[in-house]
């Protein structure tokens, strides 16, 4: 039997369909194009404004705004008011501040003929010391020995007695004993007390190491006996 004329090969015939189906797809620019969803991109987490970041910027804004508006006189740490030599009279109390090292319990000496009640230098010359009185305890921290210090800030010259017999003074004379240390190695501190005038002393002579020589103070010299004393801390020296 014969084929029809009009019947095309198999392979003319796939080919057809394939370009009439690709006619039948539209072009991706025409509007008639499916639509590609693109994927979403994640939104970004917003920023905790009560973050450690944000808590540091705003102390350093008011650390900023503190320092311009607040006066520099309650920035500025004050010092304490100079010592009135004016109100040292023999009879009246007086608050002074001197400034020590434990090592001054044996180093400090002064040297005069003046007692007042049983309290006077440690040598009533250069070269004699003053007896001991038979009753006198064997150890008295000094009570009724005087000496020579100076005055914090302004480094006023005083004779004072008792200083290192008062409880709270003893207390850091034990807490750090000097034997065998050098006295610049020591901490030096600034003791606040209150004393009573008892005197003068008349051209007395001072050392402030037993191996130095002495030095003679001309004219006459407050003497004092403590009434009481406090450390100062280390934030008010």
């Amino acid at each position: 039997m014969n084929r029809s004329t009009n019947q095309q090969p198999a392979g003319k015939r796939a080919g057809a369909a394939e370009n009439r189906t690709a006619a039948a797809r539209p072009s991706p620019d025409s509007p008639d194009a499916p639509r590609v969803r693109r994927p979403r991109r994640p939104e970004e987490e917003p920023l905790d404004a009560l973050g450690g970041r944000f808590w540091i910027a705003l102390a350093l804004a008011g650390l900023m705004v503190v320092t311009f508006l607040v006066p520099s006189s309650f920035l500025t740490k004050k010092e304490p008011a100079g010592t009135d030599i004016s109100k040292w009279k023999v009879g009246s109390t007086q608050d002074v501040r001197i400034t020590v090292v434990t090592a001054d319990y044996t180093s400090l000496q002064c040297a005069a003929a003046e007692d007042f009640g049983g309290t006077h230098c440690e040598y009533r010359t250069e070269t004699e010391n003053w007896p001991r009185a038979p009753e006198a305890p064997v150890d008295d921290n000094k009570r009724d020995t005087i000496q020579p210090y100076r005055t914090w800030l302004d480094n006023q010259l005083i004779f004072i007695a008792g200083l290192w017999s008062e409880p709270h003074v003893a207390y850091r004379l034990h807490q750090e004993p000097s034997q065998g240390i050098l006295a610049t190695k020591l901490a030096r501190f600034v003791v606040r007390c209150k004393v009573s005038f008892v005197g003068q002393l008349k051209d007395p002579s001072l050392r402030w190491f037993p191996s130095q020589a002495w030095q003679k103070e001309s004219g006459q010299k407050m003497v004092a006996r403590v009434v009481s004393c406090q450390l100062v801390p280390g934030d008010e020296d």
